[in-house]
Formats: C-alpha cells, structure tokens, sequence
C-alpha cells in the first residue's frame, strides 16, 4: 500500500476541507489548513487516498515532537514572508499576518468542529506497541464506504501487527465509522485499535 504522491496534497486537502465542513464557504476558509496538515503528513508519508478518490485518511507513527516542529516551522516561514513584506511596504507584512491568522483561525475551527479533545490518547489508551495516528478519515460528499474501505486496507498493509492505533473523532458519526472499523472508544470521542 503506497502513500498518496505529493502531487495530490491540494485534491486531498480540498477532499478533507469538503468533509469537514458544511458547505463550500466553510471548505474555503478552511482548505489552507486542511493543505498545510496534508502536505505535513505527506512528508512523513502518512496520507492515502482510495482508488476512486473519493476517500482518504492519514495513518503516520504518533510523533507529536515532529510535529510540532513541522508547525513552527510553517510559522517561522510566515514569519519570514511578514518580514519581507514589511521591509517592502511597512503596512504589507502586518496585512499580510492579519490576514493570514485570521484564515488560519477560522480554518481551525472549521476542521476542529465537534473535537473534544487535543489528543488521541487518554489514560485508558494501550501503551504497548508503537503508537500510529489515525486522522482526517475523510469522505468526499455525496459518495460512500471509500474511506472505511481504505483505512481497513491501510491497517491491514502498513501498521505491524500488535501496534497501537489511537484516534479522536470530531462527530459522533465518525466516532461510530471507528467503532466499526474495529476501534474501542476511550471517552470523549478518542478511540483506540490493536493492529
């Protein structure tokens, strides 16, 4: 099972941004952040999508130090981008920084809509065995099961038997897509699955 080509972060995101949100205004605003959490998975090769992409979902060991780094760096570079743009016009780079956090905000919170909780892992989470990251299951709207179908396929090929894989869902609905795809709930939403 290969991980999604680079080349496809902007459909993947634009995908995951179309899920989570109710409709397309809301996907607007929230397909920066939607991009930026594709591309960060893609570098670590966690993002797959299904054969009729219509579904997608991020598998990738749970590393929360990388990232962290992955997300200040994107902030350094805003940093960067706002320094220049004021060097240029002493207006521009706070405009820009406005602008950029105020998307960034409402992109968030979009995706994030119904999180309970900032984490996947709850006291209640195995801790033998890797731990992997289960996220953006995502389904393009409209369409049906390439989602479900994928992460049972990815589970099945990429995580080694005996590992851990932790999620959090954002609505009940996905909670209860976990449930059947064989994770255990934990409390608030993060559920937990024996490879």
């Amino acid at each position: 099972m290969q991980p999604a080509p680079l080349t496809r972060a902007p459909a993947l995101a634009w995908l995951m941004a179309r899920a989570y949100a109710p409709h397309r205004v809301l996907a607007l605003l929230a397909y920066p952040v939607a991009l930026a959490v594709t591309l960060s998975y893609q570098l670590r090769r966690g993002v797959y999508e299904s054969d009729d992409r219509n579904g997608m979902i991020i598998v990738a060991r749970w590393r929360p130090g990388i990232d962290s780094v992955l997300i200040l760096t994107g902030y350094a570079g805003l940093g960067l981008l706002v320094g220049l743009l004021s060097f240029l016009h002493p207006l521009l780079g706070p405009t820009v920084f406005l602008l950029a956090s105020g998307l960034g905000i409402a992109g968030h919170l979009v995706l994030a809509q119904g999180q309970q909780s900032a984490t996947p892992i709850a006291k209640d989470t195995p801790t033998s065995g890797t731990r992997w990251q289960v996220a953006a299951l995502a389904q393009r709207p409209g369409t049906h099961l390439s989602a479900l179908l994928l992460t049972r396929n990815v589970i099945t090929h990429v995580v080694p038997p005996g590992d851990v894989l932790v999620a959090a869902a954002g609505t009940e609905r996905l909670e209860q897509a976990y449930i059947r795809a064989g994770f255990t709930p934990v409390g608030r939403r993060r559920l937990y699955r024996i490879a």
